[in-house]
């Protein structure tokens, strides 16, 4: 039995555009900061959104949820208020 060979390649679009995982605000990838974590490569606006992400994404179970959630299912957690004081709250911090 031979391996299978498709016929026809399917040629993908790179993906042009993405989101910060912080503050989750949506630009080009070229205009994100990109941080490389091993394999994988996340985006942010700024170095100091990727800092915060990095020292908040594993302190609680609740933080590394949302973190890690699209931008159109955050909403419903946040609810309004800024990541900086939901991550604050959850943390028992006065200020990040």
């Amino acid at each position: 039995m031979g391996a299978f060979i498709p016929k026809h390649l399917r040629h993908t679009r790179p993906a042009l555009r993405s989101y910060c995982r912080w503050c989750a605000r949506r630009d080009a990838r070229k205009a994100l900061f990109k941080l490389v974590d091993g394999p994988l490569s996340y985006y942010f606006c700024n170095d100091e959104h990727a800092i915060r992400w990095c020292d908040y994404r594993h302190s609680c179970v609740a933080v590394n949820k949302l973190l890690n959630t699209p931008p159109s299912e955050r909403e419903a957690t946040l609810r309004g208020v800024d990541v900086d004081v939901w991550v604050a709250g959850q943390l028992n911090l006065n200020e990040l």
